[in-house]
Formats: C-alpha cells, sequence, structure tokens
C-alpha cells in the first residue's frame, strides 16, 4: 500500500475465481434487494472507521465494499459505485475532521502553554504523547472514540495511537503558528500530506485489527494518477516511546455495544496511563469490553485489515 499510495494508484483487484467466472456472463451481477444495501450501507460505516484509523487511505476501498459484500457486487455495478462513493466521502470528512481537531487543540495548547510553542520539535512529539489522555483523545479522534476501548486494547495498539497523535500535533503545530487553515494554505496541505503516509510507515506493520479491543458492534472514471513525494514527510516523522511493542500473542477483539463517550478523566502529566475513563467505564480509558468475538465476525475483522497494512508486493 505504501507503494500505491505514493503512485497514486488503487491496490489490484484480486481476480478471485468467482469473479472470473462471473466476469465472463453477459449479465454480470444481479442487481441486489433494497433492503441488502440498507444493510450494507450502515455496516460500512463502521468498517471505514477502523479503516480510516489503520491505513489513512481509501486506495483499498473495494477491498472494504468486498468484506461487507462477500464479494456480491460487481465493481461496475451501480450499487457498488454507491458504496465506493459512501468509502470515499466518509473518509475525506473524517480525516479533514481529526485535522481541524488537531489543529484547534494544538492552539489551545499554545495559548495555555506558550513555553510550548518554542520547544524543539521532538521534545514536542514527546510532551504530547506523555499528556495523551481521554479528552485529547476524543477531542481528536472523534470518528473513533466510540468504537475503540483503548484501555483493552494492546500495548502495540496504544503506542501507534501515541505516534500518530504527537506527530499530527506537530505537525499542526506548525500549520498554528503559520496562521491556522484559513490563511494558511500551504501548511495545511503539508499536514493533509503527512496524515496520508503516517500510519503506512514501516514500523507500523504489525499494527492490525487484532490489537485492537472494540467497543461497538456497529463504472469509476480513469483519473490521471497523481504521484506523491513523501521524502520530507517521511524524514520529519520520528518515532516516540521507544521502539515497538511486541505483537500479544493471542488477538483480542472485545465489543460491547456502541456507546460510551469521554466524560471526565484527566491522566497524570508524563504517566504512561492513557487517564481518565469513558462514561461509565473502568480503567484509565474504560468501556465495557466483555465480549469476543469469535467465529465468522472474528475472521471478518481479520480479513478486514491484515492483508491492508501487508508489505508484500510493496
Amino acid at each position: 500500500m505504501r507503494n500505491a499510495l505514493s503512485e497514486g494508484v488503487r491496490i489490484a483487484r484480486p481476480a478471485t475465481r468467482k469473479r472470473v467466472a462471473e466476469a465472463e456472463e453477459a449479465e454480470g451481477y444481479e442487481v441486489v434487494a433494497s433492503e441488502q444495501m440498507k444493510q450494507w450501507t450502515n455496516e460500512i460505516d463502521r468498517i471505514i472507521r477502523f479503516n480510516i484509523f489503520l491505513t489513512h487511505s481509501n486506495l483499498n476501498a473495494h477491498e472494504v465494499i468486498d468484506t461487507i459484500t462477500g464479494g456480491a457486487l460487481g465493481h461496475d455495478t451501480n450499487q457498488f459505485i454507491t458504496l465506493r462513493t459512501k468509502v470515499l466521502e466518509n473518509t475525506r470528512t473524517h480525516k479533514n475532521k481529526t485535522i481541524d481537531g488537531m489543529e484547534d487543540h494544538i492552539a489551545k495548547l499554545l495559548e495555555d502553554n506558550t513555553w510550548l510553542r518554542g520547544m524543539p520539535e521532538h521534545d514536542f512529539k514527546n510532551y504530547l504523547s506523555n499528556h495523551l489522555n481521554a479528552q485529547n483523545w476524543a477531542a481528536v479522534f472523534n470518528y473513533i472514540k466510540d468504537y475503540i476501548d483503548l484501555d483493552n486494547s494492546s500495548d502495540l495498539a496504544k503506542w501507534f495511537i501515541k505516534n500518530i497523535y504527537a506527530n499530527l500535533g506537530a505537525e499542526c503545530r506548525t500549520l498554528v503558528q503559520a496562521g491556522g487553515r484559513k490563511t494558511a494554505e500551504t501548511e495545511r496541505k503539508a499536514v493533509l500530506t503527512a496524515w496520508d503516509a503516517m500510519a503506512l510507515r514501516e514500523e507500523f506493520d504489525n499494527m492490525d485489527i487484532s490489537e485492537i479491543a472494540e467497543l461497538s458492534n456497529r463504472v469509476r472514471a480513469d483519473r490521471e494518477r497523481r504521484k506523491r513525494d513523501f521524502t520530507e514527510v517521511k524524514n520529519r516523522f520520528s518515532i516516540v516511546g521507544g521502539s515497538a511493542p511486541p505483537k500479544r500473542s493471542r488477538p483480542r477483539v472485545a465489543m460491547s455495544g456502541r456507546g460510551g463517550g469521554a466524560a471526565g478523566g484527566s491522566g497524570d502529566a508524563g504517566d504512561d496511563s492513557f487517564g481518565g475513563g469513558f462514561a461509565g467505564g473502568t480503567g484509565d480509558f474504560g468501556g465495557d469490553a466483555n465480549t469476543e468475538l469469535e467465529g465468522d465476525e472474528f475472521v471478518r475483522f481479520q480479513t478486514l485489515v491484515n492483508p491492508f497494512m501487508s508489505t508484500e508486493g510493496s
């Protein structure tokens, strides 16, 4: 996916035996009933959120859709295009809202702590990493906060989000000090580019959905390829909090129904915990993660994300 992102191309669709056989038929795929489409539309919203969280990308939109539909829709059907439009629009919306949320969060932080304005970049990243708590998490990552129980997620998942939070915060500090999104167009574009590249760094290759405890159970036009140069962004990104923790031996995907907003919680400065708790939850982030995904449901979510993070063919 890293190469696809840089070259501005989408990931190649797997030519499964079923798809090849049906492609040979003149009639193609049957139109799916409206009730089934409504169900898929509702289900895909949740999958989109996890895909954004783990990949920051929409290049694998067809894989997201095939995960929900089981490959039942031809990729040139109107129904597939409807779902693809939802993937693209939701990804763009959540991306911009996350960056805007981080910009506002950093602006307030610099206003209240003026001494942070001139802090060296890596020191500033470490500061952000050490002060990530429930309120900050909810303010910036609003699109995913009700779906992930960070307290019960693995150390690797916590390390991953701290690094995304710290590096995105450092990018937004530059934007804030240049005047903010309303006037600093160049700096805003730099933050957008940095976001696109962050989650697909080599250091995060072991990060997949099995590390996350979940709270919630809830014809394409040819386009000119836009090549991306991530050299400068890659050089700006730096890992905080040491090397990546090992993957845990037993995948854990917990669910407890949608809900649990960040209410209260503070987190001590410098504390390695995430601080605070979600409403009705326990521990640093709380959340009643009391149900394990098993069988077909677990396979679905393993299948969803693991291929996205693979470096094969990259």
